[in-house]
């Protein structure tokens, strides 16, 4: 005994299915009472969703301006620091070079050693200073937070106008 294949019995199965379908019944004012159901529940579920973006838009905006004085206050003592240390290193490198200068017993050698160290502790100071700042500060931070906000506002308009399209069609029915 052979077994039917697949495109068989799924051929005997729809032949079945439409030889015993029965149309569904429905009533408009079944439908027109499911539909202001489903309309009630999407209204509440968009008037959560603006509550929920609201506040999630207000905290944004309070921890983003807390953020900004902080960042701004820590910039003044952070160029204050640098500037102390770059001002402390140089008077020192300065010293050092007038002892070494005024020392009787100096050589051309020991000076040009004495300015090439000088100028290896200077590019230090101002590059480390430089790479810190970049990373405690970071330029595009700006740019990314006015790209969520746009992404943001394009979901919500794009929300509205989905709400708006859906109204006017029920309007002119």
């Amino acid at each position: 005994m052979s077994e039917p294949n697949y495109k068989e019995l799924l051929e005997t199965y729809r032949n079945d299915a439409i030889s015993n379908a029965k149309p569904i019944e429905a009533q408009d004012a079944e439908l027109n009472k499911a539909v202001a159901v489903q309309k009630e529940r999407q209204e509440i579920e968009y008037g959560r969703r603006d509550n929920l973006y609201t506040a999630l838009l207000q905290s944004y905006i309070n921890i983003y301006s807390s953020k900004e004085k902080h960042k701004k206050v820590f910039k003044v003592i952070f160029f204050s620091v640098i500037m102390a240390i770059f001002f402390l290193v140089i008077a020192g490198c300065v010293f050092c070079l007038c002892v070494i200068t005024l020392n009787k017993s100096y050589d051309a050698a020991g000076v040009a050693l004495a300015i090439t160290s000088i100028g290896g502790i200077v590019s230090a100071i101002i590059v480390i200073p430089q790479i810190i700042a970049k990373h405690l500060f970071p330029a595009n931070e700006e740019t990314f937070m006015l790209d969520m906000v746009k992404s943001m506002q394009n979901n919500d308009a794009g929300i509205r106008d989905n709400i708006y399209a859906r109204e006017k069609r029920d309007d002119s029915k």
